[in-house]
C-alpha cells in the first residue's frame, strides 16, 4: 500500500518536471496535432515506465503479438480494477494511446493538459446525453486513427471482480468500425490493499483482435457479448494460475522494468 502511494506522489510531483516538454506538444498540436499525439504518448511511456518499479509488484504480459503494429488503430477494451490500471496501458506498451477518462481528471491542471494532449476524452456520468459526448468524441479520434481505451465497467471493480460492461461503451469501436483488442487486468486491485503480498504478480493480457469492419447488424449487436466473455474467461484462467501456482510457467513474460 505504501508503495502504491508513492508511486502516485512520484508521478504527481515529476510531472511538473516536465512542463517544457508540455510546451513542446501544445506548439506541435498547433500545426501537427498527430505529430503531437505521438510525442506525448512517448513522453508519457518514458515518464511512467521506470516509476513502476516502485510498487514492487512483479508484471507479467501476455499477448503482445495481438496488439496491432502502428500506424494502425484500435480500441483497447477492458475490465478495471483500480487506478493503477492506465499505468499499466502506459508504462508497459509502447503503443501510442488516449484514455475515455473519468471528469474528475480535469481537476489536476498538469495532468489533465498532458491527457489533452493524448487526444483523451472526459466523461460526465450524470447524465446519459453528457456521457455519449466524450464517447462521441472518441469515435471521432479512432475515425482520425487514434487508439483510444475504455474500461466498460464504468468504475474499479471491488475485490477484482468484474462488474457488467455497459454496451454503450462499445460504441467507440463499432461505429468507426475498429479493430478491438480485449485486454485483462488481474492482481492490479491488491496494489491498494494493506494485506496485500510483499510482493504480488499483477498480470495484463492482450486477447486476440475482434474485427468489427463488415459486420451485419446482428453480428454486431453481439460484439459486447462476446468481448465481455473473453475477457471474464481470461480473467478466471489467470486467478486459476494464481491458486495452482501454474504462472511459474510464465517468468518468461515477466516484465523487467528498466
Amino acid at each position: 500500500m505504501l508503495r502504491t502511494i508513492l508511486f502516485f506522489a512520484e508521478l504527481a510531483f515529476s510531472l511538473i518536471g516536465l512542463t517544457p516538454k508540455l510546451k513542446t506538444a501544445r506548439d506541435l498540436r498547433k500545426t501537427n496535432p498527430r505529430a503531437s499525439f505521438l510525442y506525448a504518448s512517448k513522453v508519457a511511456h518514458r515518464w511512467v515506465q521506470p516509476k513502476l518499479k516502485l510498487i514492487g509488484a512483479d508484471f507479467y504480459v501476455l499477448g503482445k503479438e495481438n496488439i496491432p503494429p502502428e500506424p494502425t488503430p484500435c480500441v483497447f477494451i477492458g475490465n478495471h480494477q483500480s487506478e493503477f490500471d492506465f499505468a499499466m496501458m502506459l508504462g508497459l506498451i509502447d503503443k501510442p494511446l488516449g484514455f475515455v477518462a473519468k471528469k474528475e481528471l480535469l481537476r489536476y491542471p498538469f495532468l489533465r493538459d498532458w491527457m489533452k494532449m493524448a487526444n483523451c476524452t472526459f466523461i460526465d456520468r450524470s447524465t446519459p446525453r453528457r456521457a455519449m459526448e466524450a464517447i462521441l468524441e472518441g469515435i471521432e479520434n479512432v475515425r482520425q486513427g487514434y487508439t483510444m481505451v475504455i474500461y466498460p465497467e464504468g468504475t474499479t471493480s471491488s475485490g477484482g471482480d468484474m462488474l457488467p460492461f455497459k454496451p454503450g461503451a462499445f460504441k467507440l469501436a463499432t461505429k468507426p468500425e475498429a479493430i478491438i483488442v480485449p485486454v485483462v487486468i488481474e492482481g492490479s486491485h491488491q496494489l491498494f490493499d494493506l494485506s496485500r503480498p510483499k510482493r504480488p504478480r499483477v498480470w495484463m493480457s492482450f486477447l486476440p483482435v475482434v474485427e468489427t469492419k463488415g459486420l451485419t447488424k446482428e453480428e454486431m449487436a453481439q460484439v459486447p457479448v462476446r468481448v465481455e466473455t473473453m475477457i471474464k474467461n481470461e480473467q478466471e484462467r489467470l486467478k486459476e494460475l494464481e491458486t495452482t501456482k501454474d504462472f511459474q510457467k510464465y517468468q518468461d513474460y515477466r516484465q523487467e522494468i528498466v
